[in-house]
């Protein structure tokens, strides 16, 4: 069993999107295809990374950004294509850096590990995800928004994927890019982890207090030393 700050840890429950694998980028590009299609101007990496940081549905960001005068019939026209679009690629999209050894470390120390993630693509679609990337023999467990019944930053993810480890949230940590996590995890009792690797920048995810801000994944492991 690993310790870190004299909490027995039993389980490392993991988002997906910015923390075990790179979209931001590509979800962007994809995003201002959608809104450049029906006449509307970009709108800059940043903006879509606050949205997505609050955990807001890629509807009612269009709805945001989208002219009240506009028809619902054309949210839906573009959230189709962005999906469409992002889909195609979704699972050629490449793990970030470290994931690999943090998941085999994880494992060698008998440490269960959960996937929490926030899209509704569901569990057999993000299984499939993890089999292709060959991490699907370390995860024990996969839990995505289709499965609860409020998003991030509601707790239902963390202490839904804590209930399918057979684990209490007190001793798993969560690790996640977002203000989201970070809330959803304290929220539910977990200890929060955040990594700067998509969403959020250092500065931006500190003013949630996790226990502590990693810059890569692989320092995780620099946390039980």
């Amino acid at each position: 069993m690993l310790s870190y700050n004299d909490q027995n840890i039993e389980g490392v429950i993991f988002d997906v999107d910015g923390t075990i694998v790179d979209s931001i980028s590509y979800y962007h590009v994809y995003f201002n295809d959608g809104l450049e299609g029906i006449g509307l101007k970009p709108i800059s990496k940043g903006l879509l990374l606050k949205f997505l940081g609050e955990g807001i549905s890629l509807k009612k960001i269009l709805r945001t950004v989208i002219p009240d005068d506009r028809d619902e019939n054309v949210i839906e026209m573009v959230a189709g294509e962005i999906l469409e679009k992002f889909v195609k690629i979704d699972m050629e999209l490449p793990l970030l850096p470290g994931v690999r050894d943090v998941f085999a470390f994880l494992k060698a120390a008998e440490t269960k590990i959960g996937v929490a993630t926030g899209r509704t693509s569901g569990a057999a679609y993000e299984w499939k995800r993890l089999k292709e990337k060959g991490l699907d023999g370390f995860v024990d467990v996969v839990v995505t928004a289709s499965e609860v019944e409020n998003r991030k930053p509601a707790p239902d993810l963390i202490v839904e994927c804590a209930k399918k480890l057979s684990l209490h949230p007190k001793n798993c940590l969560v690790i996640g890019d977002s203000v989201s996590d970070i809330i959803s995890g304290k929220k539910a009792g977990a200890i929060p982890v955040a990594v700067c690797t998509g969403i959020e920048n250092s500065e931006t995810i500190k003013s949630q207090s996790p226990e502590a801000v990693l810059q890569s994944l692989d320092e995780i492991i620099s946390l039980f030393e």
